[in-house]
């Protein structure tokens, strides 16, 4: 009989066969009953319980509730019914682990640094630096006064180097070891006193490097104090309230060596005076960081560029020209370097000369230069536009030939109805062909049920037929249970001479069972199992009796002499010719069916 097993919550996990081994069902080797070699897999079951199945990979086939060491992370996880979970805990690894549940910890062995897994992403907890960084940042430190009053403060680290330290007040540290920051300790400051707002240690190299909203005052050179609203600085722009005046027609000459001059020589003029040097009209724009070359004077090419910093033409525009009067072009060629070409008229003319012909219009059309040129081209000859690539509509729109629709994105229309020379199509989601529908991975009939395959054989490449129902006539297809126990229940038939046994009934039944086991052991089939076993044994024996003396002629037996054990010569009969008898031997023959069956995964007498 076989065992039915249950989980914790009673429902049933698997009917466990004697005789077998179940290693599919869990992690854990499933023993059926009198299966030979049982202790060593349920002494592996213990080892593996043991090791919480310590292995980098996880079990095959785990239970929900089931624990697992993850040798690869060195984390014990819990499978929940759909995958394992970490049990909750802290990693200690330099790489990033896997499974994380909120509120897990992480200690970064290479950075020295924690985190904590918020359900998303790791979360660094701290240090903001890594061990290779060495301290960075604002440490807070408490360092007494002289009164022993503890006096909060920032040090600011990079690289384990002290740059300074802030505090809100001032005051000069205890001299207690360990107290006063050496660092502050200067000729000018031999108590280490630390002064309200920022103590920088290296005051001659520390930098602060960006604005300041206001500052005291300025120190000259020479260690004046010079307030700003005295000087008009000449090495950066300046603004005076005053007028600054020229009064002469020289004007203003600007430039080391004096390149460029603004003068009154009849009417207003700039003045380059440094030959083929060109001119530029800069402007800041919010458009770039730096200054813009509105106008441009190549004097040598004799170009003039409008934000264009190098003409290449007489004109060289860069933006947008607006002609609000007419434009006439009389050079040979008009090119249009664009991306786009508006055209207010709705039609784009080609081949318009006075007397207009086919034989003008072959071969023209629109060209699009790339790395081959693309183009849609008229062909006299076919009397057809010539596309040279491919054509995408976009979505909603159709192909239509004399207004019916043959084609859109999803759908070739009713109104196309053959399609010959096909020899591929791609994958269909569905196909029904008269009343057989394929979907997905099942082939169904529409009406009534039932499938035919008309001829041939059904080859199946490593794989099964499922789902097929027990057999009901001879040439059904059978299943596997159905094998199983037709050939479990099928019962052994076979004769036997049993002549010699002893003819008590129990005595027999004892060797014939004995023999059963050697021939089909009991725990290779289910209970139930029958034989069925025609004996047949000789019983009692007549014969004629033969009197020997009277039917032996003389001379028809010879003797002769040997050696007697005890001495002496004997005679003893050396040969006989016996003559031909007529005796009869009639054995008894005797039959007789005997019934076996397996009960309690042994061979029992049934009847």
């Amino acid at each position: 009989m076989s065992y039915t097993l249950n989980r914790t919550d009673g429902t049933v996990l698997t009917d466990l066969i004697d005789g077998v081994l179940d290693i599919d069902t869990t992690d854990l080797a499933l023993v059926g009953r009198n299966y030979t070699g049982y202790g060593e897999f349920i002494n592996e079951n213990f080892i593996k319980l043991l090791e919480n199945f310590a292995n980098p990979n996880s079990p095959v086939a785990p239970m929900r509730g089931q624990l697992w060491y993850d040798s690869s992370e060195n984390k014990l996880k819990v499978f929940d019914g759909e995958q394992f979970q970490s049990a909750a805990g802290s990693f200690v690894t330099d790489t990033n682990p896997n499974g994380p549940v909120s509120g897990d910890t992480w200690f970064k062995t290479d950075d020295r640094q924690f985190y904590l897994w918020n359900g998303t992403e790791w979360i660094l907890i701290g240090p903001q630096y890594n061990s290779q960084q060495g301290t960075s940042g604002f440490v807070v430190e408490t360092i007494q006064d002289r009164n022993l009053n503890s006096r909060t403060v920032l040090k600011l680290f990079i690289g384990n180097v002290l740059q300074a330290v802030v505090s809100r007040e001032e005051f000069i540290p205890n001299d207690i070891p360990g107290n006063i920051v050496d660092e502050l300790v200067t000729e000018d400051n031999s108590t280490g006193t630390i002064f309200k707002g920022y103590n920088i240690v290296d005051k001659d190299n520390f930098v602060f490097t960006g604005k300041a909203e206001s500052a005291q005052a300025l120190i000259s050179t020479v260690g004046e104090i010079v307030n700003l609203d005295k000087l008009l600085r000449n090495d950066i722009n300046e603004i005076t309230t005053g007028s600054l005046g020229i009064r002469n027609s020289a004007g203003l000459t600007i430039g080391a060596s004096q390149e460029t001059r603004l003068l009154i020589d009849d009417g207003f003029v700039i003045q380059n005076t440094l030959e083929g040097d060109n001119f530029r009209i800069r402007v800041n724009s919010n458009q770039s960081t730096l200054p813009v070359d509105a106008i441009t004077v190549n004097t040598n090419a004799q170009t003039v560029g409008i934000f264009q910093a190098n003409p290449q033409f007489g004109l060289d525009v860069t933006g947008d020209v607006r002609v609000t009067g007419n434009l006439t072009v009389e050079g040979e060629s008009l090119i249009l370097n664009t991306e786009t070409l508006e055209v207010e008229n709705k039609n784009i003319v080609l081949a318009n000369t006075d007397t207009p012909t086919d034989e003008i219009a072959a071969g023209g059309g629109i060209i699009l230069k790339g790395t081959t040129d693309k183009t849609i081209v008229y062909d006299n000859v076919e009397t057809s536009w010539n596309i040279s690539e491919h054509v995408n509509i976009p979505t909603g729109k159709q192909f239509r030939i004399n207004n019916s629709v043959i084609l859109d994105a999803t759908r070739l229309y009713d109104s196309v109805t053959q399609a010959t020379g096909i020899t591929q199509i791609g994958t269909l989601s569905e196909l029904t062909v008269d009343n057989i529908r394929i979907d997905n991975s099942t082939i169904s009939r529409l009406n009534g049920t039932g499938l035919t395959i008309a001829a041939g054989d059904i080859t199946v490449s490593n794989g099964k037929i499922t789902g097929v129902n027990s057999p009901t006539d001879d040439a059904d297809a059978a299943n596997k249970v159905y094998v199983e126990q037709t050939v479990q229940t099928e019962p052994i038939v076979f004769s036997l001479d049993v002549t010699g046994w002893v003819t008590p009934t129990n005595v027999v039944n004892a060797e014939m069972l004995t023999l059963l086991e050697e021939l089909y052991p009991a725990s290779a089939f289910r209970n139930g199992k029958e034989a069925r076993i025609a004996t047949f044994w000789y019983g009692i024996q007549t014969t004629d009796e033969v009197d020997l003396d009277s039917l032996l002629e003389p001379g028809s037996k010879t003797f002769t002499l040997v050696q007697a054990s005890g001495g002496g010569i004997a005679s003893v009969l050396q040969d006989i010719n016996l003559p031909l008898l007529e005796t009869q031997f009639q054995p008894q023959l005797q039959r007789q069916v005997r019934r076996y069956i397996i009960s309690g995964g042994v061979w029992t007498v049934n009847s």
